[in-house]
C-alpha cells in the first residue's frame, strides 16, 4: 500500500478531509511546471506620447506599463534582467537593442518576456507597426517597430520559451509572429486585440496581466491554489470581451497550458468568497451595474461580481460586491442584486450593411459572419486585409438592406470629458444640446452635451 493511499484511508477515518484536500492540491501544484522568475528576462516598452500629431497621446495617470515592470521586479525578476523603456526612451532602435542584449545574455533555461503598450498601425501594404516614440506616419518603415523585423530578431533567442504581450491596436500581429517562431522554441502570444482589430485606449489588458502575475485569486477558476497560463488567457479573453467589447489575441505553441504563472493569493476584501452565488448570479460573473460613486458618469456600467451576500436572493434584499474599471483604476462597491442586468452584445444579421467607425471616421461595411456577439465585416471597395471583427459600439447606423444607401452617416465631432477631447458622433440634437456616442466606447458612455463641450 502506498504512503498516499494509507494517508487517504487515515484521513477518512479521522475526518481529516480538509487537510487531505490541501495536501492533494499542493501535490498537484508540485507536478505542474512553474514560471521561474529568477530565470526570466523582460523587456517592457511603453509609449504614451508622440511628436506626430496624427498619433494621439494617452494620459499617464497610473500607467500600467511601468507598474508591470515594477511588479516583475517585486516578484523576483532580477534588476539586471529587466529593461524598461518609456516614451522618449522607447525608440525602435532602443527596443531592438534591449532585446538583442537580452537574447545574447539569456541562458538556455531562460524565459524572455517582451511587452509593448502604445499605438499599433498598419502601413499601406498591411504590415503591422508598433509605434515607437519617434514614429512618423509618413515614414513608418524607418521610424516604427515592424513586426516582421521583430520576428526575425526574436528568432535568435536560444532560451526555453518566449512570452509576447502587447496592449495596442492590431496587437494580435504578435500571434502571427509567434507562428513564425514556433519551430525553434515554445512561444506564447497574448494580446489585447486580434491582428485585424483596433484596441481601446484603456489599460484593461495590462491590468489583467499584472493581476495574473500577482496571483489574484479571482483568476484561479478551479481554486487549486495555482494560477495557470490557460486561466490567465481566459481572464484576458473575458475582460476584453466584456469591458472593451473587443476580441483578444492568443496563440500557444508548445508551452504547457498548466504552466503556473503564480500561486493564487487570497484577499477576501478584494476578491470576495469562492463559490458565492445567488440564482443565475455568480462570483466572477459580468453584469451591468449602477454607478453611484461621486464624480462618475450616471447610468449603468460594466462590472465584475466579486462576491454575493450569503443566503440572500434577488427578492430578499441581497447585494453583490462588484468591481468597475475606468482607464487605469478599479473601484468596488456593494450593489443590490435587483439593480444588476445581464450583458448582451447586439449583432446584425449576415448581409446587413452598417455604418461603422474606424479611427474617428465613419465607413460603410457589410457583415460577413457572426461569432459570440461579434461581427466579422468587410469594407466594400477596400482590400480584404482591412476586414475585421467588431462589436455593436462601433456601429453608428444601418441600411435597410445590403447595397442600399446608409440611413444617414452621422456627424463627427470632438467632445470634451474631464479635460480630454474624444472622437464622437452626434446621434441627435435636443433642446440646444448634442446627444453623442464616443467612438470606440460602449453606449453606457452616451450623453448629451452643451456647445462648450463639443467642436466640429
Amino acid at each position: 500500500m502506498s504512503t498516499l493511499t494509507r494517508f487517504v484511508r487515515l484521513a477518512a477515518r479521522r475526518a481529516l478531509l480538509p487537510i487531505l484536500l490541501a495536501v492533494l492540491s499542493t501535490h498537484a501544484f508540485a507536478r505542474s511546471e512553474s514560471l521561474d522568475l529568477k530565470s526570466t528576462w523582460a523587456v517592457v516598452a511603453g509609449v504614451l506620447e508622440w511628436s506626430d500629431p496624427g498619433l494621439g497621446s494617452f494620459p499617464k495617470k497610473n500607467r500600467k506599463d511601468k507598474e508591470l515592470f515594477e511588479k516583475l521586479g517585486a516578484l523576483g525578476v532580477p534588476a539586471n534582467q529587466r529593461t524598461l523603456l518609456l516614451d522618449s526612451q522607447a525608440t525602435a532602435g532602443a527596443i531592438e537593442k534591449a532585446l538583442t542584449e537580452a537574447i545574447a545574455k539569456a541562458p538556455a533555461d531562460a524565459t524572455l518576456i517582451f511587452y509593448f503598450a502604445g499605438h499599433g498601425v498598419k502601413d499601406q501594404s498591411g504590415q503591422i507597426i508598433f509605434t515607437s516614440s519617434e514614429t512618423r506616419l509618413d515614414k513608418l518603415d524607418s521610424t516604427g517597430l515592424n513586426l516582421a523585423k521583430l520576428g526575425k530578431l526574436l528568432d535568435r533567442f536560444k532560451g526555453k520559451r518566449l512570452i509576447l504581450l502587447a496592449d495596442c491596436c492590431y496587437s494580435g500581429g504578435l500571434v502571427d509572429v509567434a507562428a513564425t517562431l514556433r519551430a525553434k522554441r515554445p512561444v506564447v502570444a497574448l494580446t489585447s486585440a486580434e491582428a485585424s482589430n483596433i484596441s481601446t485606449g484603456n489599460w484593461t489588458f495590462s491590468q489583467t496581466i499584472i493581476d495574473g502575475v500577482s496571483g489574484r485569486s479571482l483568476f484561479d477558476r478551479d481554486t487549486d491554489g495555482a494560477l495557470t497560463l490557460t486561466e490567465l488567457a481566459d481572464e484576458v479573453k473575458d475582460a476584453m470581451r466584456h469591458r472593451e467589447s473587443q476580441r483578444y489575441g492568443y496563440a500557444n505553441h508548445g508551452v504547457p497550458d498548466d504552466l503556473v504563472i503564480a500561486a493564487s493569493r487570497v484577499n477576501p476584501d478584494v476578491d470576495g468568497r469562492d463559490g458565492a452565488s445567488s440564482g443565475e448570479l455568480k462570483r466572477r460573473g459580468w453584469v451591468k451595474a449602477p454607478r453611484t460613486d461621486a464624480g462618475k458618469h450616471k447610468g449603468k456600467a460594466i462590472a465584475r461580481i466579486l462576491t454575493l451576500e450569503k443566503g440572500e436572493g434577488r427578492k430578499a434584499g441581497g447585494k453583490a460586491l462588484v468591481e468597475f474599471y475606468d482607464y487605469s483604476d478599479a473601484t468596488r462597491t456593494w450593489v443590490p442584486l435587483t439593480d444588476l442586468e445581464p450583458i448582451t452584445l447586439q449583432t446584425w444579421p449576415v448581409g446587413t450593411t452598417l455604418d461603422v467607425t474606424w479611427q474617428g471616421q465613419v465607413y460603410q461595411a457589410k457583415v460577413l459572419k457572426l461569432d459570440d456577439g461579434f461581427m466579422y465585416i468587410t469594407y466594400p471597395g477596400y482590400d480584404a486585409r482591412w476586414d475585421e471583427w467588431i462589436s455593436a459600439p462601433r456601429v453608428v447606423g444601418t441600411s435597410s438592406a445590403a447595397g442600399t444607401p446608409s440611413t444617414g452617416a452621422k456627424k463627427k465631432a470632438k467632445v470634451e470629458w474631464k479635460g480630454q477631447w474624444y472622437d464622437a458622433v452626434v446621434n441627435s440634437e435636443e433642446d440646444g444640446k448634442y446627444c453623442i456616442s464616443y467612438v470606440g466606447y460602449t453606449s453606457q458612455w452616451d450623453e448629451c452635451v452643451g456647445k462648450k463641450r463639443i467642436r466640429f
